[in-house]
């Protein structure tokens, strides 16, 4: 896909009108006001932290088939690296299973499963780069050096300068607690799945082995497309 291609996606038109990037936009904004830039100065730092935020919802152009590059999921902060490579290994175990079953309708069907696997680990890169993108933009945020700034200014001269310094001071603290609250939810659900998928590829070892007909895949099938599904909705809570 080209850049054009990449940009012109549904994920990138939500995230231009996201929650978070308008936070990204406040955070951006705040932190000039804070050091007391100019006017344009300020509107480019906002600018800056939206097209930021937008740059994360961008699809990534494959570097190589089979997904990431090496140097792009080293580049990945924990625990986002650590879950793209469990996803990862999970998938290449649920393929082994695949490759050592019997030729027939019951290895068929597995991959067809395993196929949608493919779009579950498209998404966890995703979700993945979208964690780290937002653990990088938190450590920007020194909550604790903001909450000392703004007890500073109780009882403080209510100036515009003032004012407008408090007013960042706590957009900085609302950005960073917004943040916090995205990632934990994000970092628990991402257990879950993987748990899920760590179940499917156990369920997948048995049934190439004891199953005799492929209607008796069909329990192995529903988790496999609930994992899809908790995939993508997890890839929606975090585009906003």
């Amino acid at each position: 896909m080209t850049f054009k291609d990449r940009f012109l996606t549904p994920q990138v038109a939500r995230a231009m009108l996201s929650p978070l990037a308008i936070v990204a936009t406040a955070l951006g904004a705040s932190l000039a006001i804070a050091l007391s830039w100019p006017f344009l100065a300020i509107a480019a730092s906002g600018a800056a932290g939206w097209a930021t935020r937008v740059g994360v919802a961008l699809p990534r152009a494959k570097s190589q088939p089979g997904g990431p590059s090496k140097s792009a999921l080293a580049a990945l902060s924990n625990p986002w690296q650590s879950f793209y490579r469990d996803a990862s290994s999970t998938k290449e175990q649920f393929d082994q299973t695949i490759a050592n079953a019997k030729k027939g309708p019951l290895q068929q069907r597995l991959t067809q499963m395993s196929a949608r696997l493919d779009l579950a680990l498209e998404k966890a890169w995703t979700l993945s780069s979208h964690g780290h993108a937002l653990s990088q933009a938190r450590k920007r945020i020194d909550v604790a050096t903001a909450m000392r700034e703004l007890e500073q200014f109780e009882g403080a001269a209510n100036s515009e300068i003032a004012k407008r310094t408090q007013s960042s001071l706590q957009a900085q603290i609302d950005s960073a607690k917004r943040i916090d609250e995205i990632t934990h939810d994000a970092y628990d659900r991402l257990t879950l799945i993987n748990a899920h998928l760590d179940e499917a590829v156990a369920q997948a070892a048995v049934l190439s082995v004891t199953a005799q007909t492929p209607s008796e895949l069909s329990d192995l099938d529903h988790e496999v497309s609930d994992i899809v599904e908790e995939m993508g909705a997890l890839e929606q809570a975090l585009a906003g």
